[in-house]
C-alpha cells in the first residue's frame, strides 16, 4: 500500500528533475544560433534531397567558420550518401534510429547473410543471390537463379514474383551506413545524440509555439521560406540578447561585450570562455571572498 507522503516525496522528485532538465536547458541553447536552412517541396527524389543537405551544410561549415568533430542528425538523414559524405569531411555522422521498410515477405533483407570476399547473397535456403548490375541511384542488385526458386519450399516467404526470382539490393555506401550505425549504437553516439534534442528539438518547439511555425501564413515556396527566415531571425536575436544581458551582470561594459563578440567570431585557438575569464579577472579588484559556512575544508588526515 502506497503511502501519502511516498506520494508527496515522488511528486517532489519528478517536479525537481524536470526543473533541473529546463534549467539544463535554458543555459545550453542560449548561445545554439540557427544556421541558414532551405525549404523544400514535398515530393523530391532521394538523390537530389542527399545533395541539398551535405551542400547546406558545407555551406553552414564555410560561412562560419567550423570545424565540427560530430553532428547529431534526425533518422530522416540516415542514407548512404549522406554518411559516406560525411566520413570523407572527417565528421562523426550520429543518426537517429530509422525503422526498416516495410514488406509482405517474412523473410527480410537483414535474413540474407552477405558475403563480402565473394560479393554475394545467401538466402535461408542456402541459394547464392549473384551480382548483375548497378542503377544510376548507386544500388547494386544482386539476383538468384530462378530455376532453384521454382522448386523451393520457402519460397512463398521469400518473394511473391511472378517470375519467381528474388532481388536485393545493396547501395555502394553500404559499409558508411554500417559504421554510422555503430557509431549511433556506442556510448558516445548515444550522448551526442541526446544533445540534439536538447538544441535542435527545443529550437523546433520554440519556434512552432511562440513564432507562429503550427501553420504557414503564405502561399508558394518562396513566402515560407521568408517566414522560416524571420523567424529564425528573431529566434538568434533573442539568444544573442540572452549571451549579451549575461555578460553585464558580470560587470562588464558595451566595449568589452563587442570585444568578446568580435573574438568569438574570429574563431581563436583559445577558447571564448577563457577569454571572458580574463576580462573579468582584469575589469574587477581582487577581493577576499569569504568562507562559505556550508563547506568543510578536510585535512589530509581526515580524508
Amino acid at each position: 500500500m502506497v503511502t501519502m507522503e511516498q506520494l508527496v516525496l515522488k511528486d517532489h522528485l519528478v517536479r525537481k528533475k524536470r526543473e533541473s532538465a529546463c534549467q539544463r536547458n535554458r543555459s545550453e541553447c542560449r548561445i545554439s544560433l540557427v544556421p541558414p536552412h532551405a525549404l523544400t517541396e514535398k515530393v523530391i527524389h532521394a538523390s537530389t534531397l542527399s545533395q541539398n543537405r551535405i551542400r547546406r551544410l558545407d555551406h553552414t561549415l564555410e560561412q562560419f567558420n567550423l570545424n565540427p568533430i560530430a553532428i547529431g542528425l534526425d533518422a530522416g538523414y540516415f542514407k548512404a550518401p549522406v554518411a559516406e559524405s560525411l566520413e570523407r569531411r572527417e565528421i562523426l555522422g550520429v543518426f537517429g534510429y530509422r525503422r526498416p521498410s516495410r514488406t509482405k515477405n517474412a523473410f527480410k533483407k537483414k535474413h540474407f547473410i552477405y558475403n563480402k570476399e565473394k560479393d554475394s547473397y545467401r538466402c535461408p535456403n542456402g541459394q547464392g543471390l549473384i551480382y548483375k548490375t548497378t542503377s544510376r541511384d548507386a544500388y547494386r542488385e544482386y539476383h538468384s537463379e530462378p530455376k532453384e526458386c521454382a522448386f523451393c519450399p520457402m519460397r512463398d516467404d521469400c518473394t511473391k514474383s511472378k517470375n519467381m526470382k528474388k532481388v536485393i539490393t545493396r547501395h555502394i555506401y553500404t559499409e558508411a551506413m554500417e559504421r554510422a550505425n555503430q557509431m549511433r549504437l556506442s556510448a558516445y553516439g548515444k550522448k551526442t545524440y541526446r544533445r540534439r534534442s536538447e538544441t535542435v528539438e527545443r529550437s523546433f518547439a520554440d519556434t512552432k509555439q511562440h513564432h507562429g511555425h503550427r501553420y504557414a501564413r503564405f502561399r508558394g515556396l518562396a513566402k515560407v521560406q521568408m517566414q522560416c527566415w524571420l523567424a529564425a531571425a528573431a529566434q538568434n536575436i533573442k539568444k544573442i540578447a540572452l549571451v549579451v544581458s549575461t555578460l553585464r551582470k558580470l560587470g562588464l561594459n558595451r566595449g568589452e561585450i563587442a570585444q568578446i563578440l568580435a573574438y568569438i567570431r574570429q574563431f581563436k585557438n583559445t577558447s571564448a570562455l577563457e577569454f571572458i575569464q580574463q576580462k573579468i579577472s582584469r575589469s574587477r579588484p581582487t577581493v577576499a571572498h569569504k568562507k562559505e559556512p556550508h563547506l568543510k575544508k578536510w585535512s589530509s588526515s581526515s580524508i
